[in-house]
């Protein structure tokens, strides 16, 4: 069974296919000139006209462009955007473009991928993640720079920026811990941690550099594994190079307990 890759058209087929066409001035390889009757040959037997003509078989080049729209349409399925490199819809649309400038289902394909882009970064607008919000609208410009919706995507995220500073995420210190020992908790706020919000990451981060300076040490409650990590990868950000003492357990009300 052949492998997924052997099946793809290389980026080094389409230069070499874009160049030989270039070359030839896009007519493509000439055929060869047709022999003259002379006398001395035999006429075609009249029989042979009847036989049906062979439908014409399709040129290297339309071989080409329908391998690349089929990967480009699998890569589409596959989320494969731009990513990862040379197996990626936007290149194979992109190649598709370099043979046949003309060509509207690679043209749509290239619009599809600029909408989606937009479509991700306002989902991510509404969990509370602007930076990565704005991050999707500039791939999608840099893709289409005159797709429709980009400045309306702008607008709503600067909306909902604005929103969510008028309700600043604040940590909120109990001062002792469910045992009553008198170490210090931080409640973590739920939406802002389901969110991954910037606000919140900015919390941890102040956070984090007090932790650095008293030298306290941390304990994480999350409620899953993957949660904890996260919130201790957004602390570290703030003190690169310094480890922060801690340890991370599971719980139903995520907190971060401190203690000297």
């Amino acid at each position: 069974m052949p492998s997924r890759l052997s099946a793809c058209v290389t980026i080094a087929e389409v230069m070499a296919l874009v160049f030989m066409l270039s070359s030839c001035g896009g007519a493509g390889v000439k055929s060869e000139a047709k022999p003259t009757m002379t006398p001395a040959m035999k006429p075609v037997d009249n029989r042979e006209s009847s036989i049906t003509a062979q439908p014409q078989q399709p040129s290297k080049k339309d071989r080409m462009i329908a391998q690349l729209l089929a990967d480009a349409e699998r890569a589409m399925t596959l989320s494969q955007y731009m990513t990862p490199v040379e197996d990626n819809a936007h290149d194979r649309y992109r190649a598709v473009m370099l043979i046949d400038p003309d060509n509207k289902e690679a043209a749509q394909g290239i619009r599809s991928i600029a909408q989606r882009y937009l479509s991700l970064a306002k989902a991510l607008a509404e969990r509370g993640q602007f930076g990565s919000a704005r991050n999707f609208v500039s791939k999608a410009r840099n893709i289409h720079p005159h797709i429709d919706g980009i400045a309306s995507v702008e607008a709503a995220i600067q909306t909902l920026e604005k929103q969510n500073r008028q309700q600043p995420v604040e940590l909120v210190s109990s001062g002792v811990d469910d045992n009553g020992e008198g170490k210090e908790v931080v409640a973590l706020p739920v939406r802002a941690l389901d969110q991954r919000s910037d606000v919140l990451k900015a919390q941890l981060q102040k956070l984090a550099v007090r932790v650095k300076n008293s030298d306290e040490f941390m304990l994480i409650v999350a409620r899953n594994d993957t949660e904890g990590r996260w919130i201790y990868q957004e602390m570290k950000k703030a003190v690169p190079g310094y480890r922060l003492r801690g340890d991370i357990r599971r719980g139903k009300s995520p907190k971060i307990i401190l203690e000297k």
